[in-house]
């Protein structure tokens, strides 16, 4: 017999932005082999702390073989120490990139060159600049767009980043392009969550170009997770071993359900679920009515159970499967599996009523994308996944938004193409040169410069202020000069900030006092923008504080050389 020591050093996936909690430590399972490639023992290795193995006779060095979520495997042999010990030590040298995308590295393709310190990364995501964005949130029974205002957003050659305070409801993010199919990534909601966007280094074609990789900051669940949404039981149990983790998760509950539902989705696929008091997922389901997940692992913990005849147990399922729905969309993909079976087990049984959802669960099983652990799904809004593969820029995109809006009869200004930027937008200049001499712009952005008269930039932006407001009521002065100019205040942002902005322009090459009106707007509203602009904010603008006001600025004239 001898013990093995096996320590653990990933500092540079510990990148927290500024007010989130410590993230817990890094987790991950270990195999120890002689040379010949027995298994001697299986284990877990912790960042926070060494972990201590003990291991039968064997001939020769012992080699410790560490598996990340992505599959990928680190191999060290162990050295030797006094009297049959050994140590092994593994650290993240070999992960080279920013520290605040360090933490992907784990959880990305087996293969990727995102690990690898001396490859020449052709990963490009300036290629996807023209990939659009939009944030749902489920409020009220209703999936609506959601502002979209990361706290923080950090870019390299390979990535964009995004850092997210999220409150406790489901959350989705859309993406898509002319060559990206429209699809979602559930987002964690009831706190901070980071998002990670790189270009997929797959070959498969079924796999989406770009990979999208989602935090929430807790670790040792999400590993868990992760490892279960590969298939991965022997990882995922050597990991749940530790604790017992997958038990602890559920008990602490209350502080975070999040976890919670990780540690019961590892039960269920375990089995592990039967030594645990029944009233623990009761109580999670009652404590936290805005996650779907804990009805549907009630639900199939009683189908699993076994109903009897005349107990109504069979109506309960299906209430709890219907709750489910009415809640939401499952944070995981772990969710639509259970889903299925329950729907199926239902579905089967004489006493069941038919029920519109179990066609609605069938149809987005069969519209299911890949994102991990994450629920992911194709289709154009929340409500209608659909299997097959939509394409369409973000013109197509809104487009669809206000035909959707339009046949509902919704007319709330702006809802239906609120929540919409472009991944080129998410980092400011990052796709442009940046010019000392001239405001940047970014894409999908108008500039007109304008001499400033008597209105200060102060006085223009509390009018448009004013205006966006007078807007929102239906029988205000405002409404009734839009209507005279032919203008559809439906396809107009809701927020002043998405459609115009004032700045003052700065640099040597420009005449002092100059103002800039950026007319900031997606393709398919730009011109909505620009006729309420033209023809009703900039003559109001004139004809309180005089023709001088703003008078366009005339881009300077050029001398032609004359030929001698």
């Amino acid at each position: 017999m001898s013990d093995l020591t096996v320590t653990l050093n990933y500092s540079s996936t510990d990148y927290t932005p500024a007010g989130v909690a410590q993230q817990t430590p890094v987790a991950l399972p270990l195999k120890v082999v002689d040379a010949d490639g027995v298994v001697l023992a299986d284990g877990v290795a912790i960042s926070s702390e060494p972990s201590s193995i003990t291991l039968p006779d064997f001939e020769g060095p012992p080699f410790v073989r560490l598996t990340w979520p992505s599959g990928r495997v680190q191999t060290r042999r162990a050295v030797p120490g006094a009297a049959s010990t050994w140590t092994a030590h593994f650290d993240d040298s070999r992960i080279s990139h920013n520290e605040w995308s360090a933490w992907a590295v784990l959880r990305l393709g087996e293969k990727s060159t995102f690990a690898e310190p001396s490859s020449e990364n052709d990963l490009d995501i300036q290629k996807f600049d023209k990939v659009w964005l939009r944030l749902w949130k489920y409020d009220e029974g209703r999936w609506m767009p959601a502002p979209f205002a990361p706290t923080q957003a950090f870019h390299n050659r390979a990535v964009v980043q995004m850092e997210f305070q999220l409150g406790a409801a489901c959350w989705l993010l859309q993406l898509g392009a002319a060559r990206v199919p429209w699809h979602f990534v559930a987002l964690p909601g009831g706190g901070p969550c980071r998002v990670l966007i790189t270009p997929s280094e797959s070959t498969d074609p079924r796999r989406e170009p770009l990979k999208v990789v989602v935090t929430s900051y807790r670790r040792d669940a999400e590993t868990l997770l992760e490892f279960l949404a590969r298939d991965s039981l022997r990882a995922a149990t050597s990991l749940a071993t530790t604790g017992p983790l997958a038990t602890r998760l559920l008990e602490e509950k209350s502080d975070d359900p999040i976890s919670a539902i990780i540690g019961a989705y590892f039960l269920l696929r375990t089995d592990g679920w039967r030594s645990v008091p029944t009233h623990w997922f009761d109580n999670l389901f009652h404590m936290f009515p805005w996650i779907p997940d804990p009805a549907i692992i009630r639900c199939v913990i009683a189908l699993r159970s076994g109903v009897s005849v005349g107990t109504g147990g069979v109506e309960r399922a299906v209430a709890d499967l219907e709750t489910a729905w009415r809640r939401g969309l499952p944070v995981f993909a772990e969710g639509i599996t259970l889903l299925q079976e329950a729907a199926s087990v239902l579905r089967a049984s004489e006493r069941a009523p038919k029920h519109e959802v179990f066609e609605s669960i069938e149809r987005l099983a069969a519209s299911e994308a890949w994102a991990g652990a994450m629920l992911s799904f194709r289709g154009a809004r929340p409500t209608i996944p659909s299997p097959e593969k939509q394409l369409g820029s973000l013109e197509r995109a809104m487009d669809a938004s206000l035909r959707f809006a339009e046949n509902q009869e919704l007319s709330t200004m702006g809802s239906a193409v609120d929540g919409f930027t472009l991944l080129g937008d998410v980092v400011p200049n990052f796709w442009a040169k940046a010019r000392s001499s001239s405001p940047a712009s970014v894409p999908g952005e108008k500039t007109v410069n304008y001499e400033r008269g008597p209105a200060t930039r102060g006085d223009v932006e509390a009018y448009l202020q004013k205006l966006w407001e007078d807007l929102l009521r239906p029988n205000s002065e405002a409404r009734r000069q839009v209507d005279q100019a032919g203008i559809d205040i439906n396809r107009l942002p809701q927020r002043l900030e998405d459609a115009i902005r004032v700045e003052d322009a700065v640099g040597s090459v420009d005449i002092p006092g100059t103002a800039v009106v950026f007319l900031a707007a997606a393709p398919i509203v730009k011109k909505v923008v620009l006729d309420l602009w033209k023809f009703v904010a900039l003559p109001q603008i004139r004809r309180r504080w005089g023709d001088s006001a703003l008078r366009e600025r005339k881009p300077p004239k050029t001398r032609k050389a004359r030929s001698r």
